[in-house]
């Protein structure tokens, strides 16, 4: 049906009803009960909210498929349902009926005659129905006067028009552009990553609206970017995706704290060596690196490298390089090692000296040992690595 055909359907409906149009927008209450609407036929003003009042039995209120304006009250025996008809739904009529008892029909027509800010011109011919516009000035063409407009230069402006969320523009002038927020459930200003849109341009908490999405349990007001972290309690507080743990600086990144157990925080939820941190204490030097629990002591040397308490002693070997170069002491050169190697001066058999250098095989050529073979290159670093020397004239450890 056009617009111009309801426009007549409406005047002749409200004259030979003979309903008197209302001049002012009010609330029309329709009684719902005992299988029928009542009254029937209300004539109403542009602006004018309907209002069903549920009585007897269960009933709806439902437009029909045909209504330039939708509504369902769903099934109710009691309360109020309502709307509000606003120019952007049209002139009508509106057709409903209640949708568990079909016999049950009625239409709600809007006045052809009242003019409700009264500039002289009916609120259904009136571009500005409710702000007196006497000239029905319209600059943009969008049928909507300029009294009314809120940019009467753009015709993608008006009430009513779509609006686009977040473009900065007020597209149906309610007086803010329309943006997206996040749902806030907790209200404690950081929203979930569900969005809603806020119609009234702002995000609100009292609304279960955020500005932000962060927010990584939407159900616990004290967890949320920013909040204050509770160390080593498994709840990421701030959100940063771990939970702060407490650890003990290793300031010589060797991956044991020190002895006096400073504590440092580790907000990324990890003791980090290379950010000298440990979640161990006991490094009795945390100053050098080689000197921790998990070293091996070297004994006779006077320092404490894996932290026991007190330096190893003892021997691993108690094997002799004689006085290869005949100088009167036993104190190793490179002259010593050369003339040893050519000298095949070694004291013990292969078997113990295997025992004491698991990881080569020092070999003789001839000697005490005749059954050996003649030293390898791999004697040679063997030799230099592991040389072992018995010289307490000198002071010299039995290991080195």
């Amino acid at each position: 049906m056009s617009k111009s055909a309801r426009l007549v359907l409406a005047v002749i409906l409200a004259v030979g009803l003979g309903l008197s149009p209302a001049t002012q927008a009010t609330i029309r209450n329709i009684n719902v009960g005992n299988f029928f609407f009542s009254p029937l036929h209300t004539v109403a003003n542009l602006g004018d909210t309907i209002q069903w009042t549920f009585t007897a039995g269960i009933h709806t209120t439902t437009s029909d498929f045909d209504s330039p304006k939708t509504w369902d009250s769903g099934n109710r025996s009691s309360g109020t349902f309502r709307i509000v008809l606003s120019p952007s739904d049209g002139p009508g009529p509106f057709p409903y009926h209640c949708t568990i008892h079909l016999t049950m029909v009625d239409t709600i027509f809007i006045s052809t005659t009242n003019d409700g800010d009264g500039d002289g011109f009916p609120d259904l011919v009136d571009n500005c129905p409710f702000v007196a516009n006497p000239t029905q000035q319209d600059n943009d063409m969008d049928q909507f006067g300029a009294a009314c407009d809120c940019d009467d230069s753009q015709n993608s402006v008006h009430p009513g028009a779509t609006e686009i969320v977040d473009d900065g523009i007020d597209q149906d002038c309610s007086g803010a552009d329309a943006i997206t927020c996040f749902v806030d459930v907790d209200g404690d200003g950081f929203g979930s990553t569900t969005m809603v849109i806020a119609e009234d341009g702002s995000c609100d908490a009292a609304q279960s609206e955020a500005a932000v999405g962060t927010d990584c349990h939407d159900g616990n007001p004290s967890i949320h970017p920013g909040a204050t972290e509770i160390v080593d309690d498994g709840v990421d507080q701030d959100c940063n995706g771990f939970d702060a743990v407490t650890c003990i600086v290793d300031a010589d990144h060797d991956g044991f704290g020190t002895n006096s157990g400073t504590i440092v925080i580790a907000f990324d939820g990890s003791c980090d060596a290379a950010a000298g941190e440990s979640d161990v204490i006991g490094d009795c030097n945390d100053g050098d690196p080689t000197i921790n629990p998990g070293e091996i002591d070297i004994p006779n040397d006077g320092i404490d490298q894996d932290c026991d308490g007190s330096d190893a002693t003892g021997s691993c070997c108690s094997l002799r390089v004689g006085d290869a170069n005949s100088n009167g002491d036993d104190e190793p050169t490179i002259g010593d090692i050369s003339v040893l190697i050519d000298a095949k001066f070694i004291a013990g058999d292969c078997t113990g000296i295997i025992t004491c250098f698991p990881e080569a095989d020092i070999n003789q050529s001839g000697g005490l040992n005749p059954d050996c073979d003649d030293i390898s290159i791999g004697d040679i670093s063997v030799l230099i690595d592991y040389l072992f020397i018995t010289g307490p004239a000198l002071g010299l450890p039995n290991c080195l």
